[in-house]
């Protein structure tokens, strides 16, 4: 699955009735014009689910949620092969994937990535609404993945209540957002609120991650990028990083790994010599796919390759879409070390750790 400029919280996007949604919203989420600026031409109605709640459902009220925020993922996250990797090495990945997401800003500072959380909004690519960090849609499949996973986790969850209609819509790959009024004002209020940084509910963060966590599933690139970095022994946490992005943008690494003419490491060569030869390899077969209009990735533009690739190796020369290199390292940041300046798209962006 291509992965869309979902932390990008405003964009535009025609829709082929005609309808263009405006850049960028000037309200705040959830406030009165919001839900026509998100649903961008298409209407939405009450759900199919009239028995809702259940009368097993309590009606006490949660506990209070923690804020969410830099480390707002699961404690016991599978980071893969080798050693696990550290909060601030996995925020750094999560924030690299924004920067290549949000290109065109410069910004310095602790990057906000999980304020998409709380995203949602129909981008007029006949997927319905898009939602969550990574783009989960209504009328793909992927969403009623991350629904099912959240009713296994709160039964009584609000969202719940729309598991027939996104099972519906996703059956026939529906761009309408029939049975989802409530749903948008749902996320909104589960994933951090308006802003983004407010309360979120710990089993919404988890069923998040459970979706993204399965190698077996769509909308799995967490687990599938962890996964291969068992099969080929790569302890890394650039190697990781680089896989899910990998993952991420193109929905097939493993089309990019059978590209790799040189062998993988074995288990006593990880984390060595062997490994960055390996990366290194898998980025520029990488590279020339995105570079590739063809593919319809990224719209032939390599800056996410080059930018990685320039942590792998602060000698390459490569130049991105704008004509920058990839970052400033002097030295390999083969562990992700935090601070680091990076370039994309015109934009260079100091991610700093929280």
């Amino acid at each position: 699955m291509k992965l869309y400029n979902v932390f990008a919280l405003a964009s535009v996007f025609s829709i082929s009735a005609g309808q263009t949604c405006p850049d960028p919203y000037s309200g705040t989420p959830g406030d009165s014009g919001w839900l026509k600026y998100i649903n961008c031409g298409e209407s939405t109605s009450s759900s199919s689910n009239k028995n809702w709640p259940p009368s097993s459902c309590p009606g006490t009220p949660a506990k209070p949620w923690p804020n969410a925020g830099a480390y707002s993922f699961p404690a016991n996250l599978d980071t893969g092969y080798g050693p696990n990797m550290t909060q601030a090495q996995v925020y750094a990945i999560m924030s690299l994937v924004w920067v290549i997401e949000n290109g065109g800003d410069n910004f310095k500072g602790v990057v906000p990535w999980w304020k998409a959380y709380s995203y949602i909004q129909n981008i007029g690519d006949d997927r319905g609404y898009t939602t969550n960090i990574v783009g989960f849609c209504t009328g793909t499949g992927d969403d009623l993945i991350f629904l099912k996973s959240l009713q296994k986790l709160e039964p009584c969850n609000p969202l719940v209540q729309y598991i027939p209609d996104v099972q519906a819509l996703s059956k026939s790959n529906s761009a309408k957002l029939t049975g989802l009024s409530g749903f948008a004002n749902a996320i909104l209020q589960q994933g951090g609120g308006p802003t983004g940084s407010g309360p979120i509910n710990p089993n919404y963060l988890q069923a998040t991650w459970n979706t993204l966590a399965d190698k077996n599933s769509d909308g799995g690139y967490w687990g599938i990028a962890m996964d291969r970095s068992r099969k080929y022994n790569l302890g890394l946490p650039i190697s990781k990083g680089q896989l899910y992005d990998i993952a991420l943008n193109s929905g097939n690494v493993d089309s990019i790994i059978k590209k790799v003419t040189v062998r993988p490491p074995t288990a006593a060569e990880s984390g060595g010599q062997q490994e960055k030869l390996w990366l290194a390899a898998l980025q520029k077969a990488w590279i020339k796919v995105i570079s590739d209009k063809s593919n319809e990735l990224d719209g032939g533009q390599n800056d996410r390759g080059v930018m990685w690739q320039h942590l792998l190796d602060p000698t390459s020369t490569t130049k991105n879409s704008q004509g920058q290199i990839g970052a400033t390292n002097k030295v390999p940041l083969l562990q992700l070390e935090l601070p680091m300046t990076v370039n994309a798209y015109g934009s260079t962006v100091t991610i700093q750790k929280p």
